[in-house]
C-alpha cells in the first residue's frame, strides 16, 4: 500500500495559508483548508435530555454492544436523524481531502495532543468492488497542519491513525509524513500488528513532549485501554507547544493506481492523472462502502489541559459542488460538534 501526502512543487505557488494533508493509496498531494463553521449539533432541549434514564440507556448500550456484527452488512441510519451529505453541502473555500469520498474535521491551531475513539466494533467495511475484485482502501486518523509560525502559512504535514488494507481486510497502524527531519526514517510507515475489528480503539496522537518529534498511539478500549501499537517519528518544523500546530480528523476511502481513471476514461492510472469524479463513478455501484463510523469521544488537549473537540469546520468531498456525483456517498450523521457523531462513506445509489 502506498499513500499521498503532498507534492511541495503543486503547493508552492498556491499555499499562502494552511493546507491540509490527505490520503491516497498511490501518490502524493494536498488540498487545502478551508473556513466552513457549519455545525454537526441538533439543539436538544434540557427537559428532553433529563427525559432519558441513564441507567436503562446504559443497559441498552451494554446489551446492543454484545450482539454480533456483520460487517458486510449495511446499518441503517437512524430514523428522524439530521444528515449533512454532499448534495445538499458545500464548503466555504478549497476542499480538505478531495481524492475519494471523505469527512475531514479542522480544530483551530494551538493545541499539541488529539485523541478519537471510535467504535471500530461496529464499523461496517467492504471495500472489494464486486465486478472484478479490486480494491479501495480506507483511513480514520488524527492529522497535524504544521504552519511556519503561529497564524502563519503551511510548510509541513502528517496522517498518522488507522489505515484498512483492502488486500486482507485488516487494520493496522500507519504514518505518512511530508517532511521528517530523520534521513532514516521512512516517511510511510505501516505496523505490522493488526488491530481486532471486534473491539473498540482510542487514536491519540501527542506532539506535546520535544520540538520535532510526534507519538501515534492506539489503545484497545475493550481490553482495559491497554496500549495496542505505537510509533514514534520525526516532523520537520513542529513545536510541542502547540504554537504552529493544526489537528484535524480525517476519515476517508481512496483507490489505488488500478481503480484510479483519468479524464478520457482510462483505468489505472497514477494520482497526478486522476479525474477524481470519474474515478468515483468508475467503483460506484460496486457494494463498496465504509459507514456506521461512530465516533464516541473526541478530545483536543493544551498543554495537559482537556477539552471536547467542540470548535472546527467540516470539509466533505464530494460536496454540492462537485459535479458528476448524483448520490449520496458522504454522509454526516448530526451528532454533538465535533466529539460524537456518526460517519458513512457509503459508494452506492441504493
Amino acid at each position: 500500500m502506498n499513500k499521498k501526502i503532498i507534492i511541495a512543487g503543486l503547493l508552492a505557488a498556491s499555499v499562502l495559508m494552511t493546507a491540509a494533508c490527505t490520503n491516497d493509496n498511490s501518490d502524493t498531494s494536498s488540498p487545502t483548508q478551508q473556513s466552513d463553521t457549519t455545525s454537526l449539533t441538533e439543539p436538544v432541549s434540557k427537559e428532553a435530555s433529563e427525559e432519558v434514564s441513564v441507567d436503562e440507556s446504559k443497559e441498552e448500550s451494554k446489551e446492543e454492544s454484545k450482539m454480533p456484527v456483520d460487517k458486510l452488512e449495511k446499518a441503517p441510519l437512524p430514523e428522524n436523524a439530521t444528515l449533512v451529505t454532499n448534495l445538499d453541502y458545500t464548503n466555504t473555500g478549497k476542499m480538505g481531502d478531495n481524492d475519494g469520498p471523505a469527512v475531514c474535521v479542522y480544530a483551530p491551531e494551538g493545541y499539541n495532543k488529539a485523541t478519537l475513539d471510535i467504535r471500530m466494533s461496529e464499523i461496517r467495511i467492504n471495500t472489494k468492488r464486486k465486478s472484478d475484485g479490486k480494491h479501495l482502501n480506507g483511513y480514520i486518523f488524527i492529522g497535524i497542519d504544521v504552519l511556519s509560525e503561529a497564524g502563519g502559512y503551511w510548510i509541513n504535514c502528517f496522517d498518522a491513525g488507522l489505515c484498512y488494507d483492502g488486500t486482507d481486510g485488516k487494520w493496522r497502524l500507519f504514518h505518512n509524513i511530508y517532511e521528517n527531519t530523520d534521513p532514516d526514517e521512512a516517511r510511510w510507515y505501516t505496523s505490522q500488528k493488526q488491530l481486532n475489528d471486534t473491539h473498540d480503539y482510542r487514536i491519540e496522537l501527542d506532539s506535546s513532549f520535544e520540538d520535532g518529534k510526534c507519538t501515534i498511539n492506539i489503545y484497545d478500549l475493550t481490553d482495559d485501554a491497554k496500549l495496542f501499537d505505537t510509533k514514534t517519528f520525526t516532523v520537520k518544523g513542529l513545536k510541542c507547544d502547540g504554537t504552529n500546530t493544526a489537528y484535524y480528523q480525517d476519515y476517508a476511502l481512496d483507490y489505488p493506481n488500478n481503480v484510479i481513471v483519468e479524464p478520457d476514461g482510462k483505468v489505472g492510472s497514477t494520482y497526478d492523472k486522476a479525474d477524481w469524479v470519474k474515478s468515483t463513478i468508475h467503483s460506484t455501484d460496486e457494494n463498496v462502502f465504509m459507514q456506521n463510523i461512530n465516533i464516541d469521544d473526541a478530545k483536543l488537549y493544551k498543554n495537559g489541559d482537556a477539552k471536547q473537540w467542540d470548535d472546527g469546520f467540516i470539509s466533505l468531498w464530494p460536496d454540492a459542488s462537485v459535479s458528476g456525483v448524483d448520490y449520496a456517498c458522504t454522509t454526516v450523521v448530526k451528532g454533538k460538534d465535533f466529539y460524537s457523531y456518526r460517519i458513512d462513506l457509503d459508494m452506492n445509489r441504493d
